[in-house]
């Protein structure tokens, strides 16, 4: 009998060390300091809820703002690039809530979120977990994100970590690992630019090995800080079950990189190569590019945001009906 006690005791205790020291209970976060507003916009009614929800590890409070015409829609969020917040998305956000439930935030140390900003480390990773978990609540529980820029590091790690199933996640040129993330390790973004194609490919080679060797120079080096920024390794801890369909969205001229796109040549062929069905903008499903074929399917200039809605709209579109068993009342309108 005292053996069973003790056992008890024991498994009493471990449960409550869990509670302590789990960043997640099952229940949702509540919002705290909520505050809504309406627009009409195109001749609807759109809803905006704006709030405060915690994040798990830091304890900060970061705001996240919620648009909508009607709840039983998929959801939709859009993760920010390096130094941007919520704000860059709102006009996009309008026009999402035509057909989603759309949701933005704002990072650590940005825009209206306190805290300190980490360049989209541990903590904002946990925090649009958090954001995922609201977001399945507040829809009809299918969630897609898109991820600008090095929001790509936001959505890979977080994906790696917790237990998120995703319909679609769409990356708008994302820098994928160190060399392209820190401008080649250089001192600055415009020595890079000043580089031709070929030299910035040899440049990045060298990086490459010197990474490698333990002897990359300046913030390359710092192994610690990138093992969690960089989404070419995060996504190797991804199941394929919780991405039903991976989109890669870059142009001929790349946002920070000009006419170099070997961070969306190798995204996208590590994605097919882990199993994932993946998507470089309007070209097949599922192929493998080199530097020479992947030319012919980049985009001349166009709204990255927009572009971003119209891959998700088209998913549903096509899938409405038996992906999570929902039936939901998308106006599908062409953009």
């Amino acid at each position: 009998m005292k053996k069973v006690l003790v056992v008890i005791v024991l498994m009493a205790v471990g449960a409550a060390i869990l509670l302590v020291f789990r960043p997640w209970t099952d229940a949702v976060q509540p919002e705290i300091q909520k505050e809504a507003r309406v627009y009409s916009h195109k001749g609807k009614q759109i809803h905006e809820e704006m709030f405060f929800l915690e994040n798990p590890l830091s304890s900060d409070l970061q705001r996240v703002h919620m648009f909508y015409t009607a709840m039983e829609r998929p959801a939709v969020i859009l993760v920010p690039g390096g130094g941007k917040s919520s704000s860059d998305f709102f006009q996009a956000a309008l026009d999402g809530a035509q057909d989603f439930v759309v949701f933005t935030f704002d990072p650590l140390g940005r825009g209206e979120s306190q805290g300190v900003e980490t360049m989209h480390g541990k903590e904002d990773q946990a925090f649009l977990y958090g954001v995922y978990r609201y977001a399945k609540e507040r829809s009809n529980g299918s969630v897609s994100i898109a991820s600008f820029s090095f929001g790509i590091a936001i959505v890979a790690g977080a994906l790696a970590d917790y237990d998120m199933s995703i319909d679609v996640w769409v990356d708008w040129e994302g820098p994928h690992e160190r060399t392209f993330i820190a401008h080649l390790c250089m001192e600055s973004r415009e020595d890079m630019q000043k580089l031709s194609l070929k030299e910035k490919r040899i440049i990045r080679s060298e990086m490459l090995k010197k990474i490698f060797k333990g002897t990359a120079p300046g913030e390359c080096a710092n192994d610690e800080y990138w093992a969690e920024r960089e989404a070419f390794y995060s996504v190797e801890e991804i199941k394929t079950s919780q991405i039903q369909l991976y989109v890669r969205l870059q142009g001929r001229n790349d946002h920070v990189h000009q006419n170099f796109s070997d961070h969306a040549l190798e995204m996208v062929n590590k994605m097919t190569e882990l199993g994932f069905t993946t998507r470089l903008n309007d070209g097949p499903e599922t192929i493998v590019y080199t530097e020479k074929s992947i030319v012919e399917f980049l985009y001349g200039p166009f709204d990255r945001v927009q572009k971003a809605l119209d891959v998700i709209r088209e998913y549903y579109t096509e899938r409405l009906g038996h992906f999570h068993n929902v039936q939901c009342p998308l106006s599908l309108s062409p953009q």
